[in-house]
């Protein structure tokens, strides 16, 4: 029976998928960098704010992740502190800013960088994932999410017109099939 419920607590982690489905419009970014089949997800709220995630397609999905770390090389996206309304202090990111490492088993071993693919401001990573690593695997779409970025004033219409739409994705995957 414990195990039953623990399964069953598992599944209702994150945000459950109406909620996500009501709320969110889920964009992907494909190849990120120029790297094939490293894809990532945005799920952009009906406010604009931004939840970056792996897609479940990703080849980290199929590895032994070690540890993340949010320190890459003078940046340390786990040490920004944003106060008040304007998101005071918040780190400016790129598509291309890197977000995080996830370093995985491997002889050598291996690193996936994974980017923020969208323009805006750093509002918070997922802590979480510094001592559950596993959770971009178990919840790639929900707790195992990457960061929160909030894209500028303004530009929130624009921030994922760089991205794929959920449908143009699966168009695309079909295909590739």
């Amino acid at each position: 029976k414990e195990n039953k419920m623990a399964a069953i607590e598992d599944e209702c982690r994150g945000p459950p998928e109406p909620l996500l489905r009501r709320y969110f419009t889920k964009y992907y970014a494909i190849d990120v960098q120029g790297r094939e089949g490293e894809e990532q997800c945005v799920f952009q709220h009906s406010n604009k704010i931004c939840m970056i995630c792996v897609s479940p397609s990703h080849p980290l999905m199929k590895e032994d992740i070690l540890q993340v770390t949010f320190k890459i090389g003078k940046n340390d996206r786990a040490d920004n502190p944003v106060s008040g309304k304007g998101k005071k202090g918040a780190q400016h990111l790129t598509p291309r800013s890197p977000l995080c490492l996830v370093h995985c088993k491997g002889d050598p071993e291996r690193k996936y960088c994974l980017y923020s693919c969208i323009k805006g401001y750093l509002v918070e990573v997922n802590e979480r994932l510094l001592d559950n690593p596993s959770l971009i695997q178990k919840q790639p779409l929900g707790e195992g999410y990457i960061a929160l970025v909030l894209p500028k004033l303004g530009d929130g219409a624009a921030t994922c017109n760089a991205l794929v739409s959920e449908e143009k994705y699966e168009e695309l995957k079909k295909k590739d099939v």
